[in-house]
């Protein structure tokens, strides 16, 4: 074989580490595998050697290529009994995943790390229990009163709920541990801000470690101000003009040189910016690049903070950041905890693990164990593929072993798996201080002939990413590693360049592609050929539908899809669920109108006439009773209530086909219950399997999914038999906490078909096809997620969104900013890598699509980048079109583009009669042990019990109609209003008070809409606000999770339920007691205030029980503001709600 002067470089090159970059299509496995053999030929043995990959296929694939090497060794020496050796050894040579290699010494050490099994759990089991163990910390900081627990909720939880924080520290723990001594990482990260705010200046800001990424970030924000001041220039067509854009550049050079110079320089100049009035009769593009100036020196008075906001935001980030460090440690021994008494590890631990049995930390540095050591020594070479894709975690584990002797590779600009924490930083930083002569830290090896691709499409590529994949804008400068033409051809067809402007929707662009799809096959191509390619897996059902529609295969393979969600396995959920619990009326029904059993929805209805659950009715059924019963008619609204019959159901005696098909059904359903006492879970789930014969339900063509998805489910019941959920009750319940917490094992796979492939970039990493079709480019690309309260990155640690509990504001800090405008280049250059990894699957013909809403003219001219084309549609329009051809199309201006399509037509709804509910009985009553002060009331003995309707799901959906808004809404709006407003504004005008929330972004337009603002306006001016208004004490939307005591409650035995609410208002009254203040909406008439009082009373005792335990003061008084009536109602004594 011959190879390139690269290759054989990368192949043949000894002594240290050494990193071989190796660009798309440019033979590094081949590469791999040669020197391998090579160092086998010299005489070294398999076992001398470490390889590591990211995926099994991809060392099933490097392995068979060694064996098809190694039996060439052996045909053509026969005598060598080495060769034969190495072959026999390949099987259990260390070629595998990195998590295979450290998992197997955790297995073998897992004594002497103290685990009590190596089982990796289930993902989505791993996911609930850390949720759990998340929730199990906060609720024991709120029994302790922990200080941390009240700041941690204030700033990240909602008023509504908790899941913010446990939102944020389940996503940060997951960040964490791809982290080396993590647990040291984030306390020394607090540390660090602790240092920064101990000896903060304001003047010498920017040399601090955080000052230096704000004022790279300011660099970033000001770097292309100084080459559209030029532009403004050449643009000038008159003296005015010119002199204007003079005016313009001095304000630029005024502020570069001022961030040059440190943070208050760089204040001082955007402060004293001067605002410039543009001269008259300027030229379109003259105004468009002034607008962009002038939007980006807004944009930079975002940075601007005066000595006394930075330091609060330090000292506020800084107590933040500790709290939330002790939240984490007690999170990492919770769960650490929990899997110990499971017997069970995560995926993170093998790495984790494997990392502690590799070195001890101590004050003097880190040393080396005895395995360390003893692994160090016995690999000649280690070799790890992907390394563009490594974590720091990986790299240290690596660099302990395989310190000086290690051979990486990978290329930069294919790092497309941020979200699997790739650190593609660790790669570039080598790339940077590895040489191509050897000299210093190591050998680098650029390989940057491309096989695979024709001509025209590396000449493209080269082109684009040459403009817009820079050292600036993705870390690296990728003219420094272009491709090189690796296959002597004459360049091949042109790259295919298709923009749909003015376009609604990406209608047209579909059946563009989808028409020329079609051309392709009539002209010779296999459909197997073809492979359209997109960012998201939603475009791709688009054009599934799209091509089945015109009779053309197609192969959809999107990413992970939910096995709990798939219709074979939630028929199998409901049949446990009913198995545990017959009077759960949802999976009740789903059971009975399933294949299995095939009960019409004409039988049901006829079954379900009024008892307390379907169960209920099913019995009367069963036996022919007469069952009186109230009906509803479902309506679109609203609904009437007729009277109940007399007419019984089935005639008393009676053995009519229903009733026997009830009494069969209640027959299976009472074997099983009886099964389910003594045989575990996966045994009586495949019983079930057996007797209902639900194999044989298998969808036309989908037979192999829906039988794999089945035994899917059976292995994920066996699993959970052996981590401790044992019997049907506990494990439909940790089912349920799977759908919680949004985890779900993943469902099986559909076998590969014959057809036009279609999927995701991502999937199609590492493959190659004749022709690609990348669409959908006018899809909106991923940034910065600036709804996280918290942001990550392994440098510069961590920052925060805070909040402001007076103004009930969010805000984002000085640093916050710095980081997510670090985090949008990293994403940036993320997407563009994404980008190069598509165009580079194509082999012979390329295709890219894009639909936009505007002119291509316009598309152009717009500064902002947040579409996948706008990265490419730029450099294009400059181009001179010798390797690409650009077509344009109008949308507005051709035929609509008509897609054949399945469309479903809704009939309107029937009158379905609906059952009167009577009151529950006592075993439904029970409810979980955390409560909702809003949905609790007293029952007939004075405990306290969920009222029915937080209990029954509602039976008549809302089907968005037009319908005029309800009281709900409206109270819901006015609440908004009472939680943000500003009172002394308020006082003076309600609607100007209103209008303020609206344009700050409080309140949506259509909550605006609904306040009624002239019953508001009667609050304030009420004696209750006159009262409230001198109060020394005011406390507004106080959120709170408190304990109460068990004795209040119906069935909760001896443990202490959870309570949460929102106070709405409560203040210190002139006698030095409180006074607690509810706000309602409800539609009450004079003289009906007896009704509020009798329906909230517990609610508002509830807020008192809390008040007192926190303030240590009783309260007085307790008012209901009704703001239909327009006035305080006194509740009386508190003490007797």
């Amino acid at each position: 074989m011959k190879f390139t002067e690269a290759q054989t470089k990368a192949i043949y090159s000894t002594g240290g580490d050494m990193l071989v970059s190796a660009g798309a299509g440019s033979g590094k496995t081949t590469v791999l595998t040669n020197r391998l053999i090579e160092k086998i030929e010299k005489g070294a043995e398999l076992k001398d050697f470490l390889v590591a990959t990211f995926t099994n296929s991809a060392a099933a694939d490097l392995k068979a290529k060694l064996s098809r090497r190694l039996d060439a060794l052996c045909a053509a020496d026969g005598g060598n009994k080495r060769y034969l050796r190495q072959l026999y050894a390949l099987p259990a040579a260390d070629i595998g995943t990195i998590d295979s290699f450290c998992l197997q010494y955790v297995k073998q050490y897992a004594t002497v790390l103290g685990l009590n099994g190596t089982t990796v759990g289930d993902e989505a089991l791993c996911a609930a229990l850390l949720w759990d163990s998340a929730e199990s910390v906060l609720n024991a900081m709120c029994d302790e009163d922990d200080p941390a627990a009240d700041l941690l909720l204030d700033n990240f939880a909602s008023h509504k709920s908790d899941d913010g924080l446990l939102s944020a520290a389940v996503q940060l723990y997951g960040k964490m541990r791809a982290y080396p001594f993590y647990r040291d990482w984030i306390e020394e990260t607090v540390k660090a801000y602790g240092k920064e705010s101990e000896s903060f200046s304001y003047t010498e800001f920017f040399s601090l470690p955080h000052g230096a990424l704000v004022k790279d970030c300011i660099k970033e924000e000001t770097r292309p101000l100084k080459a559209w001041c030029d532009t403004l220039c050449d643009l000038a067509e008159d003296e005015a003009q010119f002199a204007f854009a003079e005016k313009v550049r001095e304000a630029i050079l005024s502020i570069t040189e001022g961030a040059e110079a440190g943070y208050s320089q760089f204040c001082a100049a955007v402060a004293a910016s001067p605002a410039l009035r543009r001269p008259k009769g300027c030229g379109e593009v003259y105004v468009k690049i002034y607008t962009d100036i002038t939007d980006r020196r807004k944009k930079l008075k975002d940075y601007l903070r005066t000595e006394e906001e930075l330091r609060a935001e330090y000292e506020m980030t800084h107590q933040v950041l500790q709290a939330l460090c002790g939240f984490m440690l007690k999170l990492d021994d919770a769960y650490s905890a929990e899997k110990r008494s499971r017997g069970i590890i995560d995926f993170a631990d093998g790495e984790q693990c494997f990392l502690d049995l590799l070195v001890t930390k101590t004050k003097e540095g880190l040393v080396k164990t005895s395995l360390c050591k003893e692994l160090s020594a016995a690999y000649k070479e280690v070799f790890v593929d992907e390394y563009q894709d490594i974590s720091p975690l990986q790299d240290t584990i690596f660099a302990l072993i395989g310190g000086g002797k290690r051979f990486m590779v990978g290329d930069v600009k294919q790092s497309i798996y941020g979200f699997r924490n790739a650190y593609p930083d660790l790669f570039v930083s080598y790339c940077d201080s590895y040489s191509e002569d050897g000299e210093g830290a190591g050998l680098k090896v650029l390989l940057k002939e491309n096989f695979r691709c024709n001509g025209n499409i590396i000449d493209f590529c080269n082109y684009l990413f040459g403009k817009v994949y820079t050292k600036e804008s993705a870390g690296t400068d990728y003219s420094a590693e272009a491709l090189v033409h690796g296959k002597n051809d004459d360049g091949g067809e042109k790259v295919s360049l298709k923009v749909y402007e003015n376009a609604e929707d990406d209608r047209a662009e579909v059946l563009g592609t989808v028409r020329e799809i079609i051309k392709l096959i009539k002209e010779g191509k296999k459909p197997s050929d073809i492979a359209v390619l997109c960012r998201k897996a939603t475009a791709l059902r688009r054009y599934a539908t799209a091509l089945s529609a015109y009779g053309v295969p197609t192969n959809l393979t999107v990413g992970k899809e939910e096995l709990l969600k798939q219709p074979e396995v939630l028929l199998a959920i409901s049949a446990l669920r009913v198995i545990d619990n017959p009077t759960d009326d949802i999976s009740l029904a789903a059971l009975l109108r399933s294949p299995i059993f095939a009960f019409t929805a004409a039988e049901l209805l006829e079954i379900r006439r009024g008892g307390v659950s379907l169960f209920d009715d099913l019995r009367h059924a069963a036996m022919g009773e007469r069952q009186k019963c109230g009906v509803f008619r479902l309506r679109p609204y609203p609904m009437a209530y007729r009277k109940p019959k007399t007419k019984p159901l089935i005639k008393k005696g009676s053995s009519t086909e229903l009733s026997e098909k009830c009494k069969a059904f209640l027959q299976t359903i009472a074997a099983y219950r009886t099964k389910a006492l003594f045989l575990p879970v996966h045994k009586l789930l495949w019983l079930v399997y057996q007797q209902s014969n639900i194999m044989a339900f298998a969808p036309k063509g989908k037979e192999q999914r829906y039988k794999a998805n089945l035994l899917a489910f059976y292995r994920l019941a066996m699993g959970m038999e052996n981590t401790g959920y044992k019997g049907v009750s506990v494990f439909t319940d940790y089912l349920s906490r799977l759908a919680d917490v949004g985890s779900s094992p993943a469902a099986e796979k559909s076998s590969a078909a014959e057809g036009v492939q279609l999927m995701t970039v991502h999937g199609s990493k590492g493959l190659e096809f004749p022709v690609v079709f990348v669409a959908d480019c006018g899809s909106t690309m991923r940034g910065a997620d600036r709804a996280a309260p918290i942001t990550v990155d392994y440098k510069s640690g961590i920052s925060l969104k805070l909040k402001r509990q007076k103004e009930a504001l969010c805000i984002n800090t000085l640093l916050r900013r710095a980081e997510l405008a670090a985090e949008d280049r990293r994403c940036m250059a993320e997407e563009m890598r994404i980008l190069y990894v598509a165009f580079t699957r194509a082999e012979e013909k390329l295709y890219i699509s894009a639909s936009f809403s505007q002119s291509l003219e316009e598309r152009i001219f717009q500064e902002k980048q947040g579409t996948y084309a706008d990265l490419f549609i730029s450099a294009v329009a400059m181009g001179k079109e010798m390797f690409y051809n650009t077509e344009v199309k109008d949308v507005s201006t051709a035929e609509e583009a008509v897609i054949p399509r399945l469309i479903m037509t809704a009939k309107e709804e029937e009158e379905l009669p609906l059952p009167v509910i009577p009151s529950m009985p006592d075993a439904a009553q029970r409810a979980a042990a955390k409560f909702s002060a809003s949905v609790l009331r007293r029952d007939e003995k004075g405990a306290l019990v969920p009222r029915a309707e937080a209990l029954v799901t509602e039976r008549v959906p809302l089907f968005g109609t037009t319908t005029a808004p309800g009281a709900a809404l409206i109270g819901t709006a006015n609440h908004l209003f009472m939680q943000f407003a500003d009172f002394k504004k308020a006082e003076v005008d309600v609607s100007a008070e209103a209008d303020r929330l609206l344009q700050a972004g409080f309140v949506t337009a259509d909550q605006r809409a609904l306040m009624d603002t002239d019953a508001i306006a009667l609050f304030f001016k009420s004696d209750l606000y006159t009262e409230m208004k001198v109060s020394p004490r005011l406390y507004r939307e106080k959120r709170f999770t408190t304990r109460v005591p068990s004795h209040l409650f119906a069935g909760q035995g001896e443990d202490a339920p959870l309570l949460q609410g929102v106070i709405d208002c409560f203040y210190q009254n002139a006698e030095g007691g409180f006074t607690l203040v509810d706000y309602k909406s409800d539609a009450v008439r004079s003289g009906e205030e007896s009704l509020l009082v009798a329906r909230h009373g517990v609610q508002l005792g509830l807020y008192r029980l809390y008040i007192e335990k926190v303030t240590g003061k009783k309260v007085t008084k307790a008012y209901i503001y009704s703001f239909a009536l327009g006035k305080a109602i006194d509740c009386g004594d508190p003490a007797e709600l």
